[in-house]
């Protein structure tokens, strides 16, 4: 999934489901993942766990998005929005 599906996604649950908060792991060999995650305002949360990427073993990573109470989504997030 690209980061503009995502967002997308977040953006829906949010507005739609009321979702305030979310969720995700990741390996951290899984440098793409980790850049897209970050990129929409995810914060690293741990490092437990181990799990396979293409061969590596690798810690997970959990990271933590909350959507802000004042602020549109769109605003919250570090993409930009042409």
């Amino acid at each position: 999934m690209g980061c503009e599906s995502a967002r997308k996604m977040m953006e829906y649950g949010s507005k739609q489901l009321g979702i305030r908060t979310y969720h995700a792991e990741t390996n951290e060999y899984n440098i793409g993942s980790r850049r897209m995650l970050e990129k929409l305002g995810y914060e690293e949360k741990g490092r437990e766990g181990i799990e396979e990427y293409r061969g590596r073993q690798g810690r997970m990573i959990q990271y933590e998005y909350i959507v802000p109470e004042n602020k549109n989504f769109l605003e919250s997030s570090k993409i930009r929005v042409i």
